[in-house]
């Protein structure tokens, strides 16, 4: 009996001292005031949540949207987009790289024409910028690459796929996999293992759309909301396929939580990014206009995550995000203030 009350005892102080070390909760604040400096560490979510910091709030770059980064050769490269250089909406050529996302050196210009709703990759040791959109609203089809960022070649200007704009691109089993997002009305889906050559994987993937996000997950290749060419709406479904050739609709399945939404509203403009083993859909634009601060995630591409808002200041639309060390980094976008008109941001958060 003696020893029973000892373990017992023991018992109890071991979960004593266990609960002390927990951290303790930190409060959350919707609306963080920050001061304007270039480097800041202001940590607004926790408990059980991703953590958030605002890295920088005012970067050499200046404020900047429908961009694209990739991580190549350890920098952080922002490539084309809108500026505030530009006129709203109108998009630059300049290439922008940090050894550390908070700083940010000038790389060029005009190493090929104006763009935004590009896509960009690294791809056998090179990156690689696809189609877009110029400064007049041209739709492009010219692919490019540079083994240093600096020099650029042209691979490809008239392919077979035609019109390149809007388009999304990823890596799948060792090819790059175009979905293009207008230009023709098609649900085609090519790849390619050059970026010259292209292969018809299927001329019926999903219904047409436009400002699609995809991405390679888990082995399968996943499309994700957009703009519904036929019914001109904005779409919150999820297709996948295993091959690129044959495509299915994953209905999302039951929250765990009664009071949420099963899945994340329709919407376009959003970025998805694979951080910790989940797909994760940060901010976007939904129906009427209105810039989303939500953030959900998944392990399953079925079953979805609600999680913290960000802040109303990071209420995001045409930004870019990326894994940068074991962090999910969010870069720049469109801002939308109180009257509901949208500004550049200069913002650069992390989340861990």
């Amino acid at each position: 009996m003696k020893n029973l009350k000892l373990i017992a005892i023991s018992f109890i102080l071991l979960c004593t001292c266990y609960s002390c070390e927990k951290e303790e909760p930190f409060s959350y604040e919707e609306d963080v005031q920050i001061e304007s400096t270039s480097l800041i560490s202001q940590k607004i979510i926790k408990n059980g949540e991703p953590g958030f910091i605002l890295e920088s709030r005012n970067t050499e770059m200046g404020g900047f949207a429908n961009h694209e980064v990739v991580l190549f050769k350890g920098k952080i490269w922002s490539i084309g987009g809108d500026n505030s250089g530009t006129p709203p909406y109108t998009p630059g050529s300049d290439i922008w790289s940090s050894s550390d996302g908070i700083n940010w050196d000038f790389v060029r210009n005009n190493a090929f024409p104006a763009r935004q709703n590009h896509s960009v990759l690294v791809y056998k040791n090179k990156v690689w910028v696809i189609g877009g959109v110029d400064d007049l609203g041209n739709e492009l089809n010219d692919i490019w690459n540079s083994n240093d960022g600096i020099n650029w070649r042209r691979i490809s200007r008239w392919t077979s796929i035609g019109s390149i704009a809007n388009n999304s691109s990823v890596i799948f089993k060792d090819r790059i996999y175009i979905f293009i997002g207008s230009g023709e009305v098609t649900t085609k889906v090519w790849s390619s293992s050059d970026g010259s050559i292209w292969r018809l994987e299927t001329s019926n993937a999903f219904p047409v759309r436009n400002y699609t996000r995809a991405i390679a997950f888990k082995d399968y290749l996943y499309v994700v909301g957009g703009l519904d060419r036929d019914s001109g709406s904005y779409s919150n479904d999820v297709w996948a396929s295993h091959d690129g050739i044959f495509w299915r609709k994953n209905l999302p399945g039951p929250s765990p939580d009664p009071s949420q939404e099963r899945i994340f509203s329709p919407r376009i403009e959003h970025t998805m990014t694979e951080y910790n083993g989940r797909v994760w859909i940060i901010g976007g634009k939904e129906e009427g206009n209105n810039f989303s601060n939500e953030i959900w995630s998944t392990s399953n591409m079925k079953y979805w995550k609600k999680h913290r808002n960000l802040p109303k200041s990071a209420t995001l639309s045409s930004h870019a995000s990326l894994l940068y060390g074991d962090e999910l980094w969010i870069l720049g976008g469109y801002h939308q203030q109180s009257d509901r008109s949208s500004v550049l941001s200069s913002s650069i958060w992390s989340m861990r």
